[in-house]
């Protein structure tokens, strides 16, 4: 059953019932009020009862409508985060969260700022919309094999966090769709393969290209070469959208260093944001889209809303 559903069932089931019995409690009451009183011409007691009466029942009535009002504003305040995430109307779903993993020295497994703040946007997220947290299982890349992985992203809605370059999961998904993808991650041609090695120079740069015999640059972060995250000015992030051959969701939010990967959390998960992409698709796209972005940054973790430009949205044909 739907969250929606649900929630119906629930107003029926509860609040109704609850407003019956008090209406007919406080019915009952009168009742005997009534009696008690008898056939008293006292105007001054017919009066207060009937000017009683009257405020119970607009009291009762107030309270229904406000309650139905109140689920209207739920039923439209959600509405657009499972647009996002359409696998979050049903709760037996369950959804598989997989952040990059950063190189560390101390040991630790790490990820990237961006990483962290875009796992806390989509867990709360799904806090709001009343999705079971039981059913959202988060783990660094690594934690799983190879063979896992490829079973994740072929049978399970799965959300990737982070680009190729240190999301394996991710990397995965790009070498697989890689032809049906409208734009990319350009790939230093400069550098040895290090698909398999996160220790060494990164193999994708930050820049946005379109995929074609002849790509071109879409995008990139300011500076256009940047040491490290500190220094981005604008950064700019992919969000992919397609199904798995089980029918679930696979959604990729990568961007080009660590600013961008919440900015595409964000666009996700943003009421507003989402309002905006969404009524940009056909409804045949909605399973299937790519979204290229790019913002300027106020700080790694912070921008404003307006300050996020989507250069394009399209369904994937394939």
């Amino acid at each position: 059953m739907s969250r929606k559903s649900e929630y119906v069932k629930f107003l029926l089931t509860s609040r109704i019932k609850k407003f019956l019995l008090l209406t007919i409690l406080l019915l009952i009451i009168l009742i005997i009020i009534y009696l008690l009183i008898g056939e008293t011409e006292n105007q001054l007691v017919i009066n207060i009862v009937s000017l009683s009466s009257t405020i119970i029942v607009n009291i009762i009535a107030a309270i229904f409508w406000y309650t139905m009002i109140q689920g209207s504003i739920y039923f439209e305040r959600n509405r657009p985060l499972s647009n996002a995430f359409p696998f979050t109307k049903n709760n037996n779903e369950k959804v598989f969260i997989i952040l990059s993993s950063i190189p560390s020295s101390t040991g630790h497994k790490l990820t990237g700022m961006g990483e962290a703040k875009a796992l806390g946007m989509i867990l709360e997220m799904f806090r709001s919309v009343d999705f079971p947290m039981t059913n959202v299982e988060t783990n660094f890349d690594d934690y799983y094999s190879s063979d896992d992985l490829n079973n994740i992203i072929e049978n399970e809605n799965v959300i990737l966090i982070g680009g190729p370059n240190f999301n394996i999961a991710t990397r995965l998904f790009f070498d697989e769709n890689h032809n049906s993808l409208p734009y990319v991650f350009k790939e230093n041609t400069d550098v040895d393969s290090v698909r398999n090695n996160k220790n060494k120079d990164k193999y994708f740069s930050p820049s946005i290209i379109w995929n074609s015999t002849k790509p071109r640059t879409i995008t990139e972060p300011v500076p256009s070469n940047p040491k490290n995250d500190s220094e981005v000015k604008k950064d700019c992030g992919l969000v992919i959208r397609k199904t798995n051959q089980a029918g679930k969701s696979i959604t990729v939010l990568a961007g080009g260093m660590t600013p961008g990967v919440w900015i595409a959390a964000w666009l996700m998960t943003d009421q507003v944001k989402i309002t905006e992409w969404y009524t940009k698709l056909n409804s045949n796209d909605i399973n299937k889209f790519e979204i290229i972005f790019e913002s300027t940054i106020q700080g790694i973790l912070s921008t404003e809303l307006n300050r996020i430009k989507i250069l394009n949205i399209q369904g994937l044909i394939k």
